[in-house]
Order: C-alpha cells, then sequence, then structure tokens
C-alpha cells in the first residue's frame, strides 16, 4: 500500500458539513484565532476524508499528541500521518501500513540576511556547496529546509536529531544515523512539498 497525500488550499473554508470530525476536535479548535482554527479543522477534515476513503473509517478517530508534539491517534494500530501548513494551504501526509509519515510545507520567498543565515546554520559543507551551485538561493536553502523538517517530523526528534542527519543532494541521497532507511521526496513546484 501507498502512502495517501492531500493538499488543501483555503479560500472558501471548508463547508461545516463535509467536516467530519468529532465535537471535542470543534470545540478544541474555538479557543483559536480565526486563521489557525481554519487551518485546524481544515487539516483534521482531510485526514477524516483520507481515513474514510482509504480505510473505510466513517469518523475521524480520537487524535492525541506524541511526546514531541505531534498529533497521531490514539490508536497505535492506526497509520501515521503528519500535517503541515504554508500560508492558506494544509497538507495531510497519510504514512502506508506499517509505515511512517513526516510532511513540511515552505512558500520560497524573499528572507533577511538572518533569516538566510538562520537556514543555513547547522548544515553539511555538501548541502552548502549544492545551495550555492543552485541558480535560486532562496529555493535551494527552502527545499533543504523542507526535506529536513520533513524527515525530523518523520522522525519524532524535532529540531534535537537535527545533527543526526545529513542530505547529500548532489548524490542524491539522504542519511540518517538514526533511520538509515529514510526514502525522501521534494516537489518544488510552486510550493515546496
Amino acid at each position: 500500500m501507498a502512502s495517501h497525500f492531500v493538499l488543501w488550499v483555503g479560500n472558501p473554508p471548508l463547508p461545516p458539513e463535509t467536516m467530519r470530525v468529532p465535537q471535542d476536535v470543534m470545540t478544541s479548535a474555538g479557543h483559536l484565532p480565526d486563521k489557525r482554527r481554519g487551518r485546524f479543522l481544515a487539516a483534521r477534515a482531510l485526514l477524516a476524508q483520507l481515513m474514510l476513503r482509504v480505510y473505510g473509517i466513517r469518523d475521524l478517530p480520537p487524535l492525541i499528541a506524541s511526546s514531541s508534539g505531534r498529533p497521531c491517534f490514539a490508536d497505535p494500530n492506526l497509520p501515521d500521518f503528519s500535517i503541515s501548513y504554508a500560508g492558506n494551504m494544509v497538507g495531510v501526509l497519510l504514512a502506508e501500513e506499517g509505515g511512517r509519515a513526516g510532511l513540511d510545507m515552505e512558500i520560497v520567498r524573499a528572507h533577511s540576511r538572518q533569516a538566510q543565515d538562520a537556514f543555513t546554520q547547522g548544515l553539511s559543507s555538501g548541502e552548502k556547496a549544492w545551495i550555492n551551485a543552485q541558480q535560486d538561493f532562496m529555493e535551494a536553502v527552502t527545499q533543504i529546509w523542507t526535506l529536513r523538517q520533513s524527515i525530523l517530523k518523520l522522525t519524532g526528534e524535532a529540531n534535537s536529531g537535527i545533527d543526526a542527519l545529513r542530505l547529500h543532494p548532489a548524490a542524491g541521497r539522504l542519511r540518517s544515523s538514526v533511520y538509515p532507511d529514510i526514502q525522501a521526496v521534494c516537489d518544488p513546484e510552486p510550493t515546496l512539498v
């Protein structure tokens, strides 16, 4: 079985009748600011749709937060998933059975020199060399950043695992000392996913 990805662009908001999320999720979203509430509910509605279409599960199963703060199903027998937000877009990746998912999305945009330095801090010399060889510096930095964040979400390590991860973009390889069998995909048009 393959992983499944869905992307939603946020205007107009999802109609309430398509949400199919439990009342406790609706209630917990009530305290969030409007934009964040809309994205939060859209992500859960998309996840509910994926669970219905892929597994035939009509209602969104109960969710909890993992030790890293990442949402996951309370039932450990259900598949892993990952949610990401970029601007008014929401993406949900549902892993194959027994697999893990890590999704990050970023919008390529101009950043200050300080932001560029923050993005490149901690990168390997190979990653920096690859970035410098690309035509669009910010797209290249964003692509590396997005791949790294996806993998860190997948492993559940957040930024604590950043030193265990090394990308070798020129060779098309990714290395993680913690998870050696990771596969990564990056789609650079028009949003990096």
